[in-house]
C-alpha cells in the first residue's frame, strides 16, 4: 500500500502544480485585459494633426473676421466724426471768403499742384480740390487723431484735437496761401486757425462720444501713450486706454 500512496502523492503534487500555472496565467491575462480597458477609458489629451489644424484655422479665420469688422466700424465712427469737423472748418473759411479772408479758388490751386490740372480745369478743378479736402477730413485726419494724437496733451480726444488742429493749420496756411496782404492776410490767418481748432475739437468730441461705448479704437489699441478718455454723459470717465500696463 505504501507505493500506491507515494504514487498518489506525486500525482497530487503534479495536479497542484498544474493548477498553480493555470492560476498564474489567469492572473496575467486579467492584468493585460484591465490595462487595455484603462487605456480605452482614459481621456484623450492630444488631438490628431488634422483636428488641430482644423481648429487653429477656424479660430484664426474668426479672429481675422472680428478684427476686420472692428476696423471697419472704427472707420465709420471716424468718418462721422470727421464729417462734423469738416462742417466747422468749411463753414469758417466760407464766412471768411465773404469778407476777403479766404479765396475758395485755393482749393482748385491745390488740386492743380496734386496733378489734377492735367485732366481737369475751371470749376472741375475746384470741385476736385474740394473733394480731396473733404476726403482727407473724413478718412485720413480722424485716423491720425486716434493714433499720433494719443501723444498730444489732454485726457480726451476733444482736448487733444485742439493741438492736432493747430498742427494741421501750419501746413494748411502755407498750402492755401495765395498772396494775401494787410487786413486780408490777418483775416486769412485768424479764420483758418480758428477753423482748424474747431475741426480738431469737434472731431475729437464726436470720437469721444461715439467711442464711449465701443472702447479704444482698434488702430490705437497697441500704442503706448498717455491715457485718452472718452466723453461719458454719465460721468463715469470711461477710459480709451487699457490700465493694465499701469498696474
Amino acid at each position: 500500500m505504501a507505493p500506491l500512496a507515494g504514487v498518489d502523492t506525486a500525482g497530487s503534487l503534479l495536479a497542484r502544480a498544474s493548477d498553480a500555472d493555470a492560476v498564474a496565467q489567469y492572473l496575467c491575462d486579467r492584468d493585460v485585459v484591465m490595462t487595455m480597458a484603462d487605456s480605452a477609458d482614459a481621456p484623450t489629451t492630444e488631438s490628431g494633426p488634422s483636428g488641430a489644424d482644423d481648429g487653429d484655422g477656424s479660430e484664426e479665420t474668426e479672429s481675422l473676421a472680428e478684427l476686420a469688422t472692428a476696423v471697419l466700424w472704427d472707420g465709420v465712427i471716424g468718418a462721422i466724426a470727421g464729417a462734423g469737423g469738416n462742417a466747422v472748418i468749411l463753414g469758417t473759411v466760407f464766412l471768411a471768403s465773404l469778407v476777403g479772408g479766404f479765396d475758395l479758388a485755393s482749393f482748385g490751386t491745390v488740386a492743380d499742384l496734386l496733378g489734377f490740372g492735367a485732366v481737369l480745369s475751371g470749376d472741375q478743378l475746384l470741385l476736385a480740390g474740394l473733394a480731396v479736402f473733404l476726403l482727407g477730413g473724413v478718412v485720413t485726419l480722424p485716423l491720425l487723431l486716434v493714433t499720433i494724437g494719443s501723444f498730444l496733451p489732454g485726457r480726451d480726444y476733444a482736448t487733444k484735437g485742439l493741438s492736432f488742429g493747430a498742427i494741421l493749420w501750419t501746413g494748411f496756411v502755407l498750402a492755401y496761401y495765395p498772396g494775401y496782404s494787410g487786413l486780408s492776410f490777418a483775416l486769412y490767418v485768424v479764420s483758418t486757425f480758428v477753423g482748424h481748432l474747431g475741426y480738431g475739437y469737434v472731431t475729437g468730441t464726436l470720437l469721444d462720444r461715439l467711442f464711449a461705448e465701443e472702447g479704444r479704437p482698434v488702430v490705437a489699441a497697441s500704442i503706448t501713450a498717455p491715457t485718452a478718455r472718452t466723453h461719458d454723459p454719465s460721468n463715469r470717465d470711461t477710459t480709451l486706454v487699457d490700465d493694465e500696463r499701469g498696474n
